[in-house]
């Protein structure tokens, strides 16, 4: 399984979610080794971004940890999109139950 044209920093940048499902607060932490631009988004399920709960200057590297309410989104199953230095490292899919 070689995945080619991802360079080693987008390897190793590691973004977690929890609790998923999730019915009001979603965690996130992140773990980048190097100095990088980071921006998190939300997609719906026609492909809309619908939230960008991050997008952020230039991060040093370390370990972080993100909160993302939804605001006004229904129930429903999302993606969440991590972008290193404006390129898609990983996406993971949400599920989310409105209270």
């Amino acid at each position: 399984n070689a995945v080619t044209g991802v360079n080693d920093l987008q390897q190793e940048a590691v973004l977690s979610v929890a609790p998923n499902p999730f019915t009001s607060t979603l965690l996130m932490g992140l773990d980048l080794p190097e100095s990088a631009q980071v921006t998190i988004v939300i997609i719906d399920a026609f492909g809309r971004i619908v939230e960008v709960p991050q997008q952020l200057n230039r991060l040093q590297a370390g370990k972080y940890n993100f909160e993302w309410t939804p605001q006004g989104l229904p129930s429903g199953v999302y993606t969440l999109q991590l972008m290193i230095d404006q390129k898609l490292v990983s996406a993971q899919r949400l599920i989310y139950y409105q209270n």
